[in-house]
């Protein structure tokens, strides 16, 4: 769509009205996205006159979308006010429909979903969550639809309402609005709409379109919108209301424009069959020596975290070879604007594992100057995961590569260029887990019981709920979790909460009754964990 035209339609989204609402309270646009928009222009998109954006977070109980962090991070930089949607399953681990299945299922997939979104609610604030129920079962009737979907969609919602404190809206047609919900749910979840009318935003839903539900909070009015910063077609929705009402119904433990500290995944290699940054095929470079074919797959047969990795295999052509391979998305993948912008400091890395000898590993950098290329390490070939990071502070750990660069990282923003492998024989290797950690190494911190890459008050609320039950909190390796756990997070703790911060114990042989003590306090003052 031509910028101008863009623009204009914009404007008259912002400011379009139905008959029963007056000027003073226009709708405000905005898109929904996932992985299918591939690598997106957030300042562009903001330009444009997009206001909030809803990002796919996951879907059933154990995939993530791959884009949600760079969605996340850049959509939230650029200004646009952001929530989440997860895609619920109800056609997944349903039994045989009774209202028993619904819960396990529901809650199963809502504590999916909190494990990806409850730091961004914990650093920032939010947009409500979403829970996106389209995924059904086959059903034998509609009474029988009606009853199973509704006992699914208030347990995900109460499961997510007592983790947040919000109640999620539900994303879903005009005949499943109509059709499959009681008033258990239409009274205590607001609506998000779909209903892609042929006039487009001309003739907005009212109130008696959907009489279980009343007036719809957001409108998903299209599909096919086109709006600068995004190739292809996105979701167009509006919400009912003007901007100082949308920033209403923002919630979180942050300020504005808070992001989530701590490691940051790259790509995981556990959302289902999408490999992320990481899913073009190896030999995609023109800069290969020595290979006469190379294949990369996601499996689920090994993994370092999660799910799955990415296993790799080599045939050379000659006694030695190299592989370029290159990260992106979208129609360029191979260009920086596909691929996620991370700040300059602390390490980046990945996990390798493999039986292959003869391996080494570089990650090359897109600087401001140009291309750099780090250091080459040798990979392990004992068949067990191993960390390969590299600082980004650190000079000794670059070198120069391409068009101009200087051997050191210069900008304050970056992306991955590529990583660099080379061997002298038939290699099958496994990838997975690759990161950055803004504020230093990758390797597990002991006493980071959430495994955020932070030791904090939050490790602390979960050393406190495994204290004598559980090894979830235990720092030393030595199967519980007791007191002595307790003084390993506070030697490394990094951010304390003031609620949960406690005094030094200065004798080890004291802690264990400091420990019971402090477990006794806030069960009595009945501190959530």
């Amino acid at each position: 769509m031509h910028r101008s035209r863009q623009l204009i339609l914009l404007t008259l989204l912002a400011v379009c009205c139905c008959q029963q609402r007056g000027a003073a309270q226009p709708y405000v646009p905005g898109i929904d996205v996932s992985l299918f928009q591939d690598a997106i222009d957030w300042n562009a998109v903001r330009t444009a006159g997009v206001e909030f954006a809803v990002v796919r977070a996951s879907r059933g109980e154990t995939y993530n979308d791959p884009l949600f962090l760079a969605n996340m991070r850049e959509a939230t930089k650029a200004g646009v006010l952001v929530g989440t949607y997860h895609f619920c399953n109800l056609d997944t681990n349903y039994g045989s429909l009774s209202n028993a299945d619904a819960i396990a299922d529901a809650t199963a997939e809502a504590n999916h979903y909190l494990s990806v979104i409850k730091p961004y609610y914990d650093a920032g604030q939010m947009l409500p969550p979403v829970a996106d129920v389209e995924g059904f079962p086959d059903f034998a009737s509609t009474a029988q639809a009606k009853n199973y979907t509704s006992v699914w969609t208030k347990q995900f919602s109460d499961t997510i309402y007592n983790s947040l404190g919000v109640k999620p809206m539900v994303y879903t047609s005009l005949s499943k609005a109509n059709s499959f919900f009681t008033t258990a749910v239409s009274n205590q979840n607001d609506l998000w709409l779909a209903w892609w009318k042929s006039t487009g935003t001309a003739n907005p839903p009212t109130a008696a379109d959907t009489p279980t539900w009343g007036a719809w909070d957001f409108w998903q009015w299209a599909d096919d919108w086109t709006v600068n910063g995004i190739e292809g077609a996105v979701d167009g929705d509006l919400f009912n209301g003007n901007r100082a009402q949308l920033e209403a119904k923002l919630s979180g433990h942050g300020q504005l424009g808070g992001l989530p500290g701590g490691r940051m995944l790259i790509t995981d290699f556990d959302g289902g069959d999408q490999e992320g940054y990481f899913g073009q095929s190896p030999t995609y470079s023109g800069s290969n020596t020595g290979i006469a074919s190379a294949t990369a797959e996601r499996v689920t047969n090994q993994a370092h975290e999660g799910t799955g990795s990415q296993r790799l295999t080599v045939t050379p052509s000659s006694a030695t070879w190299s592989m370029r391979f290159l990260p992106g998305l979208g129609a360029s993948p191979s260009t920086p604007d596909a691929n996620l912008k991370l700040e300059t400091t602390g390490s980046i890395g990945f996990w390798l594992k493999t039986a292959s000898t003869g391996m080494s590993v570089q990650l090359a950098i897109d600087d401001s100057d140009g291309t750099e290329r780090s250091i080459s390490k040798s990979v392990a070939s004992d068949n067990q995961w191993h960390l390969y990071e590299w600082q980004f502070d650190d000079a000794a750990q670059w070198n120069t590569w391409l068009s101009g660069s200087n051997g050191a990282i210069n900008a304050a923003t970056t992306t991955i260029d590529s990583i660099l492998f080379s061997g002298n024989a038939a290699s099958t290797f496994y990838m997975d887990t690759v990161a950055h950690n803004p504020n230093g190494s990758l390797a597990p911190i002991a006493g980071d019981f959430n495994q955020d890459w932070l030791v904090d008050g939050r490790d602390l609320d979960v050393w406190k709920t495994a204290f004598g039950a559980t090894a979830a909190g235990d720092a030393n390796n030595d199967g519980v979790t007791n007191g002595a756990d307790f003084l390993v997070w506070q030697s490394h703790q990094t951010v304390v909460n003031a609620s949960a911060a406690v005094a030094a114990v200065p004798e080890p042989a004291a802690v264990t009754l400091v420990g019971v003590a402090l477990l006794c306090g806030w069960r009595r003052r009945g501190h959530a964990g």
